[in-house]
């Protein structure tokens, strides 16, 4: 059902666009994920039906902003930002998450920027 109501949205989402390719690859957790790489895509595909130039997709699972020496949200199976690249080299991020009923909800695109790392000292 769930599958069939996920392909059903991306349908829905994509009208009659070309779908931007997807980079899709559910890493293994413990316990395993339960928001997995193809249902993030076709939730964040549902937030960016309107957002013209979408050239690729990929999921990135955790704090993807996170960079070395910055305190962020560990990864894991529930939550995932999907990457939207746009045709001019920018990137929107779409924040992806599953609730304990198995509920895939996307937020609205947002720029995807890099978090600055903490001064050391």
């Amino acid at each position: 059902m769930r599958v069939l109501l996920a392909f059903a949205t991306l349908l829905l989402a994509s009208g009659c666009a070309t779908l931007a390719p997807a980079t899709c690859e559910t890493p293994e957790f413990n316990p395993p994920a339960r928001l997995t790489c193809e249902a993030a895509i076709a939730a964040a595909r549902g937030q960016l039906a309107t957002v013209d130039g979408v050239t690729a997709l990929r999921v990135d699972y955790g704090d993807v902003n996170c960079p070395d020496n910055a305190r962020c949200m560990a990864p894991n199976g529930d939550f995932a930002n999907v990457i939207a690249t746009l045709a001019g080299g920018e990137e929107l991020s779409v924040a992806v998450s599953i609730d304990d009923a198995g509920v895939v909800q996307a937020q609205e695109p947002q720029p995807f920027e890099v978090i600055p790392p903490i001064p050391e000292g």
